[in-house]
């Protein structure tokens, strides 16, 4: 691999990682605001999907962790940035969604 690839490689890298935690910083910046019964019942719709979404992911890393420790003999871990991320990108469609099912 050149030295330009590499470069590449990185900037992707950290554009990803930067990404992840605005949206991150974004999803708890929402969830903070203050509005009228129809926000809050968009945010709690979208929290309580996400919690479900987030509850699979885990079950199946999870799972998916057992078989990686037990069948191949290695440690497999899960990342909790992109954990995170995931959730809060799932979130943000989620209060997008009922945005726009409930008009907010």
């Amino acid at each position: 691999m050149n030295i330009g690839a590499a470069i590449a490689v990185i900037a992707v890298c950290v554009a990803v990682d930067v990404l992840a935690v605005a949206a991150i910083v974004s999803m708890f910046v929402s969830l903070g605001k203050k509005g009228d019964e129809r926000r809050t019942m968009i945010v709690h719709r979208a929290c309580t999907s996400t919690l479900g979404i987030g509850l699979i992911y885990l079950i199946l890393a999870s799972l998916a962790k057992i078989l990686v420790v037990f069948v191949l003999n290695e440690d497999a871990g899960i990342n909790p940035l992109s954990t995170l991320a995931l959730l809060a990108i799932v979130y943000h469609i989620q209060v997008w969604r009922y945005q726009r099912k409930f008009g907010d």
